[in-house]
């Protein structure tokens, strides 16, 4: 799955998009999920916000913990946010950021090759 974000980057764009996304009996089945971030023009994202989004993910990691995932990111905003969500110690997923979509692409597929690395355990 890929999925574009683009223009302003707001938490409830993001939420409604994982809501979709979770709604789908076929998530559970996903391998991979790319986010491709590179239209993004600003973002309007705080640290609350990705904590939220990360609580939300929580029920999808659950039900598949083996989805990989890989960011196209540029936007210093954008890669400030990635930054942030990767020092939550529990989130939902692990994530490898990319500057372009076929790095992402390639991040997954070397990824693949091995056994998936789920986020750690909540307490």
């Amino acid at each position: 799955m890929v999925v574009t974000y683009s223009g302003l980057l707001v938490a409830d764009e993001i939420l409604e998009c994982h809501r979709r996304i979770a709604a789908d009996l076929r998530v559970d089945d996903l391998r991979f999920a790319i986010v491709d971030t590179l239209p993004v023009r600003s973002v309007s994202l705080s640290r609350a916000d990705v904590e939220q989004i990360d609580a939300f993910l929580q029920g999808p990691a659950v039900t598949n913990p083996n989805i990989r995932v890989a960011f196209a990111a540029t936007h210093p905003d954008v890669l400030r946010a990635l930054s942030f969500y990767g020092s939550l110690a529990d989130r939902a997923f692990k994530e490898v950021v990319c500057a372009s979509v076929p790095a992402a692409r390639r991040a997954i597929r070397t990824a693949g090759s091995g056994p998936p690395t789920p986020a750690a355990p909540r307490p």
